[in-house]
């Protein structure tokens, strides 16, 4: 039977349009001459201010789907400039990251100029706190922190420094034990303690705002921060442990610090006592705590003329018991300060050092979410070049209408420039047709059945069940995508009961899907839930195409 062709355009949305004349493509596209720097729209560095702006800017058209704040023409214009930048790029392929920054920055330059509350949004989620103060101010806390005491005698048991190391010992345990106990990231809930100060000092710019313009910069910024809570969530919890790791570190530091300037200037004493602990128990305790200590600095013979281990005995502790006895202390600062330096100050340093990588990974990995339909449908005019999807469909002929939603979907699905090659119909029980051994696969094949037909398992199962083996022994097996076309199901029940009549017939296609380990996507005109027929179609796509369309 001779195939129906449809190719796509190179711009613009698929629907009723006139065929335009054929233009071949190279595999390789020639160089594009260079853009001047003058006609380049300037883009922000930082992968995160790029993902706020592209975010924002999602969130503002989103929200006005009349265009009514943000108009269709500086929407257009956005949109050329950021194909005229990416096509001057080396092999003059579309770069999407390119593409929607530097549209965002073209379109927030306006919003911000005419809603300086969008610029209050933009400032209040990059607020960073830098590392540096944090480490000179705790450090400085801990130095200021008097831990030998004004009495000048150190009591062993009652030191600041121990209760600090058991406390920062209990932190590495949770830090451990924590994913495999969390059912959510343990500092969440940051990001929605960010989100509610910038909401209150967003929402106060809204005072003076006509009633509409209010209630689409509230809507806008709403999905925005929720939209920026997804995706900044985990760099904000990776800074956030980066920070308390820093400031553990600066603040052992300081203390460690003031007590040696303090016994530079003063005779400090050490001794302890305790109302339910002996001699022997704290022995043990001090044994276990500052043994190390004492056996790196008799290694280093720091003090030769008294070991340091020869503290941590029973008769020189007992020697050191309140209120009679007390001894010295210098060593015992030295070996206070190794223990707080390899117990706090080395693993605070070191888990610094991994959540600064890991924020600055998560920071060079943040991303717009390229398969969301916004985008989708953004970059069709620039994508599918060289791609062919094939459309059987099985004992069903479309209807007008039907089938310019089915090539206003596809085009959306993977591009303008997408071949879509639409076949006539498959009789009733037929067997998926055989491809010729010299004809390519295409990138993805699409099945339409009409969801007024009753499905049957030995039947339309046992078609797909065939579609899958055969393409499992290809290579490179395509892309399967079913859509079930409701127009002429919903013309026949009218506008009486058609909702639960359709979800019948809909759970009933489900369980055969579910027999061949397929999803279902339904084939509708995309008019004001575009979104939803988009996403739902690409999550069932077989196997994902982002690659071979963009």
């Amino acid at each position: 039977m001779p195939w129906l062709r449809t190719r796509g355009l190179e711009g613009g949305r698929a629907g009723p349009r006139a065929a335009p004349p054929v233009r071949r493509r190279a595999r390789y596209p020639a160089a594009v001459p260079e853009v001047p720097s003058s006609r380049r729209a300037p883009i922000a560095n930082d992968p995160e201010q790029q993902l706020a702006r592209i975010l924002l800017v999602q969130a503002c058209e989103q929200s006005d789907p009349d265009a009514r704040f943000v108009p269709r023409r500086e929407r257009e214009a956005a949109s050329r400039a950021g194909r005229e930048a990416t096509e001057a790029e080396p092999g003059g392929r579309i770069d999407p990251r390119r593409f929607f920054s530097v549209r965002a920055d073209r379109l927030v330059s306006e919003l911000t100029r005419r809603h300086p509350t969008l610029r209050t949004a933009l400032g209040a989620l990059s607020v960073r706190v830098p590392v540096l103060p944090v480490l000179l101010g705790t450090a400085i806390v801990g130095f200021a922190a008097d831990v030998l005491g004004s009495e000048r005698r150190i009591n062993l048991l009652a030191f600041p420094l121990l209760g600090l190391l058991l406390w920062n010992l209990a932190v590495y345990g949770l830090l451990g034990l924590g994913p495999a106990l969390a059912r959510r990231e343990p500092a969440a809930g940051l990001a929605s303690a960010i989100l509610r100060a910038a909401d209150w000092l967003w929402l106060r710019r809204l005072a003076g705002a006509a009633p509409e313009e209010a209630r689409w910069l509230t809507r806008s910024l709403g999905r925005f921060a929720a939209d920026w809570r997804v995706h900044m969530t985990p760099l904000l919890v990776a800074r956030l442990r980066r920070t308390l790791h820093v400031g553990a570190l600066g603040f052992a530091l300081g203390l460690v610090a003031g007590m040696y300037v303090r016994g530079l200037a003063f005779e400090y004493r050490a001794s302890w006592e305790s109302t339910f602990l002996d001699t022997p128990q704290v022995t043990r305790l001090l044994g276990i705590v500052l043994g190390p200590a004492a056996r790196t600095l008799d290694t280093l013979h720091v003090a030769p003329e008294r070991p340091a281990s020869a503290l941590l005995t029973e008769s020189s502790l007992a020697g050191l018991r309140a209120p009679g006895g007390e001894g010295p202390a210098a060593l015992w600062i030295h070996l206070w300060a190794l223990t707080a330096g390899a117990g706090i100050a080395l693993p605070r340093a070191l888990l610094a050092l991994h959540e600064g990588r890991r924020a600055r990974r998560l920071a060079a990995a943040l991303t717009p979410p390229l398969d969301d339909p916004y985008y989708l449908r953004l970059r069709a005019p620039d994508r599918g070049a060289g791609v062919r999807v094939d459309v059987w469909l099985y004992s069903h002929r479309l209807p007008p209408a039907s089938h310019e939603a089915l090539l206003e979907l596809l085009h959306e699905l993977f591009g303008n420039r997408a071949r879509i090659d639409v076949g006539e119909p498959l009789a009733y029980g037929t067997d998926p047709p055989a491809r010729a051994d010299a004809s390519p696969a295409p990138h993805a094949r699409v099945v339409v059945f009409n969801l007024a037909q009753s499905p049957e398992e030995e039947v339309h199962g046992v078609f797909l069940e065939g579609l899958r083996a055969a393409a499992a022994e290809l290579p490179h097996p395509p892309a399967l995508l079913v859509l079930l076309d409701e127009g002429p199901y919903r013309a026949r029940l009218g506008e009486s009961g058609g909702r639960d009549r359709i979800g019948q017939r809909r759970r009933a296609w489900d369980r055969v899907g579910r027999a061949a380990d397929l999803r279902f996507a339904a084939l509708r005109p995309l008019t004001a839930d575009a979104d939803k027929t988009l996403a739902e179609a690409r999550a069932a796509l077989d196997r994902s195409v982002a690659g071979e369309a963009a």
